[in-house]
């Protein structure tokens, strides 16, 4: 179909000195008088407005001919093109992450609206300028060319940014994701989509690290520390901003859990769990899942998913709600190192970054809480769903307001 149109546009271009007999006069006498000595470029005068491309020789010869023509054309559309994106294109859309992807559909769409305004073009040049340069020049009355913007004004931007984002999520396209996130502020979804859910585990079991492991450790422990450095002062965070805090372990987590969590900050590798340490993990999380829907006994609570999360760091339930007692026991800071942990093991569970926005709220970092809440808000349908983080969420969004 493309092809179809663009052939179209080419004869419309070689004849349309037929098409447009009556006003070729008066507009070729403009063209030379005011418009030819200008060069290449796009040109508005009062009735008018013309686009011109000079296209120099493709291969050495004396004169320009038909290859330099067709050359000149497809140039000329391609302007024509361009022009109309620059009009009503956006330079404001944050964040950039979204401009490449957004400026592509954005193409496709003007592709429609580019191709009618190219059939009411009139060809007033198409000349050897010397020196082996053909110059083509088409005219537009001003009309049809306000016609045009203002057909391309009702294609919704922010409507084409929800699909880019949709799409990503759809096809789970973490580096996408990840870099989205940063430039939003979120540094602990950033963090998440960046590290393979495989290579992210969070504690040591019996204190047994190999080699590997604990290189592998360091260097995403360094590449962490930098991206959060340069977070920091592309945002001129505090010492305490984000994740980036000394956390002394609370007496009530016995096994150190907090501790180890910041030491590598959630990036130490280890051998999968076996069925025993399973067992005894499930045992101490049904312990305090008891005490916590009974809402009785948070230290207690707090101390039996200590012992849990030793057995098995890979639960993101008794992560977060680890992570929730944390905030009730005036622990912020290690409630939110817990939230990011369970993040990094399912990266779009609604349930965790909406205790991850509760949790900045409780710090005071109010524009990273509202950063949370507004993505949770916007993109809830594609996140894995859950009523609580919805209803909180909702809460939320009228305590920041």
């Amino acid at each position: 179909m493309l092809k179809i149109v663009s052939l179209i546009i080419f004869i419309v271009f070689v004849y349309s000195p037929l098409l447009f007999a009556t006003d070729r006069d008066a507009v070729t006498t403009e063209y030379r008088e005011s418009i030819a000595s200008k060069g290449p470029g796009a040109w508005l005068t009062e009735k008018y407005i013309y686009f011109s491309v000079d296209k120099v020789c493709i291969r050495k010869q004396k004169y320009s001919g038909t290859k330099e023509t067709r050359a000149a054309t497809a140039e000329l559309l391609f302007n024509i093109g361009e022009h109309f994106q620059s009009e009503f294109y956006t330079k404001t859309i944050k964040p950039d992450i979204l401009k490449n992807r957004l400026k592509i559909k954005l193409i496709q769409l003007n592709q429609q609206h580019t191709n009618v305004f190219n059939m009411s073009g009139m060809l007033v040049a198409d000349e050897d300028i010397g020196n082996c340069t053909r110059r083509r020049t088409m005219a537009f009355e001003i009309e049809s060319y306000n016609n045009a913007k203002q057909s391309m004004k009702t294609i919704d931007i922010e409507a084409l940014k929800h699909d880019v984002i949709e799409e990503a999520f759809v096809s789970n396209d973490r580096e996408f994701l990840a870099a989205y996130s940063f430039q939003l502020g979120m540094l602990e979804s950033y963090i998440s989509f960046s590290i393979a859910e495989t290579s992210s585990i969070m504690t040591k079991l019996n204190n047994n690290l190999n080699v590997s492991a604990i290189k592998k450790a360091k260097k995403y422990r360094e590449q962490l520390q930098h991206k959060i450095s340069t977070f920091k002062g592309k945002n001129n965070c505090s010492d305490n901003c984000l994740l980036d805090k000394n956390i002394t372990a609370s007496p009530l987590d016995i096994t150190s859990v907090i501790t180890t969590l910041k030491a590598f900050n959630g990036l130490v590798l280890i051998d999968k769990t076996n069925v025993d340490q399973q067992h005894i993990a499930k045992e101490y999380f049904q312990r305090a899942e008891n005490n916590f829907n009974q809402g009785t006994h948070p230290e207690q609570i707090y101390k039996d998913l200590s012992i849990s999360l030793l057995f098995n760091p890979n639960q993101v339930i008794a992560l977060n709600m680890m992570g929730s007692i944390a905030r009730t026991l005036n622990m912020p800071d290690s409630a939110l190192i817990l939230h990011n942990r369970a993040l990094m093991l399912s990266p779009k569970l609604s349930t965790t970054l909406s205790h991850i926005a509760k949790t900045h709220l409780q710090l005071g970092h109010k524009v990273e809480a509202s950063i949370y809440v507004q993505f949770i808000i916007n993109y809830y349908q594609w996140l894995l769903p859950d009523t609580w983080a919805k209803t909180e969420t909702a809460r939320l969004a009228k305590d920041l307001k």
